[in-house]
């Protein structure tokens, strides 16, 4: 069976999730273009940042994945966050303060401020 022929094979419902990533892909790569088009002088900066956002964003979606395959409901993530918020949220605050200067240093670097 060849490729088009699996795609006919598969269920609307199929189909229609190989659509939305095809055109999910298409629309994403034209933002990216555009945004890379509107800072040409800062494109490197832009895409880390683009990358990292993406990779800590999957890895949101991972972890959130395997806690509802182990039961977990939207709610009780939730709540599961919350307490570790208070259990740990000092220290994310000076990790989230630490992460600000440092970009803030890369922008007056980048902007020959530095």
């Amino acid at each position: 069976m060849n490729a088009a022929e699996a795609y006919n094979a598969l269920s609307f419902e199929q189909r229609e999730l190989v659509r939305q990533t095809e055109m999910n892909l298409n629309e994403s790569e034209e933002y990216f273009t555009t945004l890379l088009d509107c800072v040409q002088e800062k494109q490197a900066v832009v895409i880390l940042l683009a990358s990292k956002y993406a990779e800590t964003m999957h890895q949101y979606w991972q972890a959130k994945e395997e806690l509802a395959k182990a039961g977990y409901s939207d709610n009780d993530i939730l709540s599961l966050r919350v307490a570790y918020y208070a259990a740990h949220g000092a220290e994310l605050e000076k990790q989230r303060e630490k992460r600000k200067r440092k970009s803030r240093l890369m922008q007056q670097t980048s902007n020959g401020k530095a």
